[in-house]
């Protein structure tokens, strides 16, 4: 009885263990609290082993992202899928839903992203971004009936950061903006402000850090969102 109370334990003890060993080291963000226009939302974030994400919970569902060596698949709880094709130097150059939307990316001979086609099979929209000194500085739409006012970024001094989720920063808009590691560069410094031609009213950036240096927070007009790390 002594042995099989001692091998009970040890095996409890040995699935703690396993339960709480981290996936990856190293410190990453694990959730972001977003708040738009008093409406409040969180996404929790699951990382592999390379710390690449694999998973991303919201209250309402979650989509989930594997990894292959030509293309990367994201699967969301509504049954779609993503399934988007890597170029040789690791670059997403197509996006194409089992739904049949298709999107498209081109870039700079320094992998910049400069032109995006999009076709949902009811929407079609040409995204042209130009770069200057490593930062995006303008966005052009075309619908193909009409043209878009022409957005203009500003920027800080301050070097950009990679979050999560891109959609933060409002600056490329890519099918997957959990994925922006794939699709070229990112711009050198963070934003500060988005002008949408004469129209007054811009979206200003007001970054909060830590005492390490780590955006923990901003506000961006009636946008706001905070975020959470852990260190394994």
């Amino acid at each position: 009885m002594k042995l099989l109370n001692l091998c009970l334990i040890l095996f409890v003890f040995l699935s703690a263990c396993k339960k709480d060993k981290p996936e990856f080291e190293g410190c990453a963000a694990v959730s972001m609290q977003t708040d738009v226009l008093s409406d409040t939302k969180l996404e929790t974030y699951y990382y592999d082993e390379h710390k690449k994400l694999k998973r991303v919970r919201f209250s309402n569902g979650e989509i989930s992202i594997s990894y292959n060596q030509n293309s990367i698949e994201t699967r969301l709880s509504t049954n779609i899928v993503f399934t988007s094709k890597l170029d040789n130097r690791g670059r997403i150059i197509s996006d194409e839903s089992n739904t049949g939307a298709l999107y498209t990316y081109e870039y700079s001979p320094d992998s910049y992203l400069v032109k995006e086609v999009m076709n949902d099979g009811k929407n079609y929209q040409i995204l042209n971004y130009t770069w200057i000194n490593g930062n995006m500085i303008e966005k052009n739409r075309n619908y193909g009936y009409a043209v878009g006012v022409p957005e203009q970024v500003m920027y800080s001094n301050k070097a950009y950061q990679q979050l999560p989720n891109g959609l933060v920063y409002n600056l490329l808009e890519v099918v997957n903006p959990y994925l922006l590691d794939y699709y070229g560069k990112m711009p050198a410094n963070l934003p500060t402000e988005i002008k949408y031609g004469d129209f007054p009213g811009n979206h200003p950036y007001e970054f909060q850090m830590d005492d390490q240096g780590r955006i923990v927070s901003a506000e961006n007009g009636g946008y706001s969102f905070a975020l959470n790390y852990e260190c394994h």
